[in-house]
C-alpha cells in the first residue's frame, strides 16, 4: 500500500461530492448504503493493518497524518457502519 497521491485524493473528494448531493436529493437507497458501510469496514482494515508502514513514511512536516489505530477508532468505526444498517 502506498501513500495517496494527487489525483486519488480529487477522485475521492469528487466522490464524496456527488455521494453527499444524491444523500441530500434523498436519491440513496437501502443497497448503496449496504454497499457504503462494506467499502468502509474493509478500508478500515487495511488502513489499520498498513497504518504503521505509512507513518514511517510520512514526510517528517506532516509525521501526525496517519491516525494511530486504537481499540477505540477501531470500536468507533465499526459502530458507525453498524448504525448505518
Amino acid at each position: 500500500m502506498t501513500a495517496l497521491e494527487e489525483p486519488t485524493v480529487v477522485n475521492l473528494i469528487k466522490a464524496r461530492v456527488s455521494a453527499a448531493r444524491l444523500l441530500a436529493a434523498d436519491q440513496v437507497d437501502d443497497q448503496a448504503f449496504r454497499q457504503a458501510r462494506q467499502v468502509h469496514l474493509i478500508a478500515y482494515a487495511e488502513y489499520a493493518s498498513q497504518r504503521n508502514v505509512l507513518a514511517a513514511a510520512a514526510p517528517e512536516q506532516n509525521l501526525d497524518m496517519y491516525e494511530t489505530v486504537t481499540a477505540e477508532s477501531a470500536l468507533n468505526s465499526w459502530a458507525w457502519s453498524w448504525a448505518s444498517r
